[in-house]
Formats: C-alpha cells, structure tokens, sequence
C-alpha cells in the first residue's frame, strides 16, 4: 500500500517540477490547462488510496490488540492452573537448585614440584 502513496507522490513531483520548469511557455501553459479534469480524478484517486490505507491500517491494529489481548488472557490461564497444580501436590514450582560440590583440584605443575622438593628436603 505504501508503494502506491510512493508512486502517486513521486508522480505528483516529477509533474509540478516538469511544469515549474515551463511556466514561462504560454503555449504549454495552455495545453496543460485541457489536462486540469485530470488533476481532479487524479487527486480523488489520492483520496480513495488515503482512505484505503487508512481502513486497512486500523484494522490491522484492531487484530494485533486482538492477538495481544488473547495471548494475555492464554498467559493468565496458564498461571492459574500451574498454580492450582502446585496446591495440589504441594510442590515447589522453583525448588532451590544446590550447587554442586566444587571439584576436587588436581595440583598444578609448580605445586607439585614444590611438594616433590619438600619431601626431599624432609628426608
């Protein structure tokens, strides 16, 4: 839709340019005037297609706010049943996740050359 408003403007332009450009040619002046019943069918067309974009366009936002507005009332419903899931059981939804015991660390290269040279001093 918005490539048509794109041509008609841009068709509107290069026009008042082109006519700009001979407004001193009386003779051409005088033929663009046979062309002025054109203008206003021309202009109505503006119209229709603002009127046409226009209509479309709220609907679209009546049926995104539709979407939204589902999406909500899907989201609410799913949290009232996990809710009434969880009284059920009891369960925790989130139970604390421990963390894991740290790894056992292998002693590093200097480390173990270091124990290696203080059992040999011990001896």
């Amino acid at each position: 839709m918005f490539y048509l408003f794109l041509a008609y403007n841009l068709i509107l332009f290069l026009g008042s340019v082109y006519i700009d450009s001979n407004q001193n040619d009386l003779g051409f002046l005088l033929n663009i005037k046979s062309y002025i019943s054109w203008a206003k069918y021309f202009t109505f067309l503006g119209l229709v297609l603002f009127f046409v974009a226009y209509v479309v366009f709220n609907r679209d936002i009546r049926l995104i706010n539709k979407e939204v507005k589902k999406s909500k009332d899907e989201h609410t419903m799913l949290k009232a049943k996990l809710f009434d899931m969880q009284e059920k059981t009891g369960a925790d939804p989130f139970p604390s996740i421990e963390a894991p015991p740290p790894h056992p660390q292998t002693p590093s290269r200097e480390s173990k050359d270091q124990t290696d040279t203080d059992t040999d001093t011990n001896s």
